[in-house]
């Protein structure tokens, strides 16, 4: 997909994040390191080529640099390109050249050393890459081995050897096909899996009617609003007035459109400057940071007022609004007690309206005052008055 990095994506063998590849880099290199050095020096001249005592000693070089790269915490992207690149390149240009080299003795012995890293090299594919994109190179490393055999094959002597090289070609490629198949099968049951756990999470954290968050999710953001060092945080708890009679009298139905239409204002109109979230019921939450009682005290009668004015089809919609404001840190449940406490006012005093507690401090007393419908009181005794 354009724009889209194919080393960041849904491969089906790789950790997730950075940080868990640079891990399994500091262990994975080395071990290909020694296996390569181990190879060099055991593997005497019956089972080497021109091209692995030419190419041998580069792709050794590589894998050590990569190898401190990833010790020294370098770009995990840069030591995904250059081992793919060195990967792929090394195994399908030596198997190209071992089939293509004339009168080359033991062909097969010297194939056999460098097979089974094949079927390692699309695992690593698969490891490294998004599914598409090992999808992709892992289809052109088969293709490629597919040709080499097929050019290959026409200038066969025959004999034992060709028989045993013909076969184990033949292996590889069963092999390697088998491997592509499951891993493109495993790569859509994986993000099969991620789309079911992705809607999962979001219907653990929204409301379904109002598509807004849920109760769980507003409360894990305003705990981590009150955790904060400094500033100030804004909680108003919002009531639809009358809601019951709205169910009772008109249905159902016209009571989930009302909250649904009560929440696309709200969230319309905070836009960025906050969060809104059903409550519970007929309740929605705000959390509005680092926004000060006057501030906040003025946006929440801009809310009242709109949703007053909503065309409902003849039913009439107010709501009452408590809104808490404090310090942080402070407790979450302190602040949501404070909302709680100014809603209570705010019906008391006639519904359609907003009702301020201000906390001063993180411990201290809060005071309190009414705002009467269609304007703003100040908080008597607050520095926000």
């Amino acid at each position: 997909m354009p724009g889209r990095s194919i080393f960041l994506g849904d491969g089906l063998f790789r950790p997730d994040g950075g940080s868990g590849r640079l891990s399994t880099y500091r262990v994975a290199l080395p071990l290909g390191l020694s296996a390569l050095l181990v190879s060099m020096v055991l593997m005497g001249p019956a089972v080497t080529t021109s091209f692995d005592r030419v190419v041998q000693p580069g792709l050794a070089v590589v894998l050590a640099a990569l190898s401190a790269a990833a010790w020294v915490r370098g770009s995990v992207g840069r030591i995904d390109q250059l081992l793919l690149i060195s990967g792929n390149v090394f195994l399908v240009s030596r198997l190209a050249f071992t089939l293509a080299a004339p009168d080359l003795p033991a062909r097969a012995a010297i194939l056999a050393t460098g097979l089974p890293w094949i079927v390692v090299l699309l695992l690593m594919n698969g490891w490294l890459l998004n599914r598409h994109a090992a999808t992709l190179v892992n289809a052109a490393v088969v293709f490629s081995v597919a040709l080499c055999a097929l050019a290959w094959w026409p200038g066969t002597a025959g004999g034992p050897d060709s028989a045993a090289l013909s076969a184990a070609l033949i292996q590889l490629l069963f092999a390697c096909t088998t491997l592509l198949v499951v891993q493109a099968l495993m790569a859509r049951h994986t993000a099969a899996l991620r789309r079911h756990v992705q809607q999962a999470t979001w219907d653990a954290n929204q409301d379904v009617l109002t598509g807004l968050p849920n109760r769980r999710s507003l409360m894990r953001r305003l705990d981590a609003c009150a955790a904060r060092e400094d500033g100030a945080l804004a909680v108003a708890l919002i009531d639809v007035d009358h809601f019951k009679a709205v169910n009772d009298e008109h249905g159902h139905a016209r009571g989930d459109d009302v909250l649904r239409t009560v929440a696309h204002v709200l969230r319309g109109y905070l836009g960025g400057r906050g969060t809104v979230g059903r409550y519970g019921g007929e309740e929605f939450l705000c959390l509005l940071p680092d926004m000060d009682a006057a501030a906040a005290r003025q946006l929440c009668e801009t809310l009242r007022a709109r949703v007053a004015d909503l065309p409902m089809g003849g039913v009439p919609i107010t709501i009452s609004v408590g809104l808490a404001v404090g310090t942080v840190p402070v407790p979450p449940q302190t602040l949501l007690e404070s909302a709680d406490a100014a809603l209570y006012r705010a019906k008391a005093r006639g519904r359609d309206c907003v009702q301020v507690t201000v906390r001063l401090q993180q411990d201290g007393a809060a005071v309190g005052a009414a705002a009467s419908p269609g304007r703003v009181e100040p908080v008597q005794g607050s520095s926000y008055a």
